[in-house]
């Protein structure tokens, strides 16, 4: 009787430890996945603090203090962001956030643009996630509520 309970009791160790590998394999791949998306997150919002600053700036020194009419892409928020204080990568990539949309608002129709949203996406977090997407407006930065 006892010759069979060795074999048992050494298939139970080895499922055991069978689990303990496959859970060990899990926790690596998902525990740095969750460490790295709070520091991407606080980063590319930092760069997009930086950008908004730079359209205050640039509203604050133009006539009507107006904000920019369109800003159609990397490049001319680059260009914008930079000439207004402001240290942009060449490259949404290097930067770590994208642009996805700019839209200047002018709410009494006087040709003076008072107000504007854009949005970004933060490289490196899923898009289904929680800080992904970024609303940015001159009253702040909103990057909880909008998931998509």
């Amino acid at each position: 009787m006892g010759l069979k309970r060795r074999p048992r009791l050494f298939i139970r160790l080895l499922e055991g430890a069978l689990l303990l590998v496959v859970l060990a394999l899990a926790a690596a791949i998902v525990i740095p996945n969750l460490m790295v998306r709070p520091s991407r997150t606080a980063h590319g919002v930092g760069a997009i603090e930086s950008i908004r600053a730079a359209i205050a700036a640039y509203a604050a020194d133009s006539t009507g203090n107006t904000f920019p009419v369109a800003i159609d892409d990397w490049g001319a928020l680059t260009v914008l962001v930079n000439s207004n204080g402001g240290a942009l990568k060449h490259t949404e990539k290097e930067q770590g956030v994208s642009l996805r949309g700019y839209s200047s608002i002018d709410h009494d129709q006087d040709g003076i643009f008072e107000n504007y949203t854009m949005s970004f996406r933060i490289t490196g977090i899923p898009a289904q996630s929680t800080g992904s997407l970024v609303l940015v407006s001159p009253s702040g930065i909103d990057k909880d509520k909008l998931r998509r």
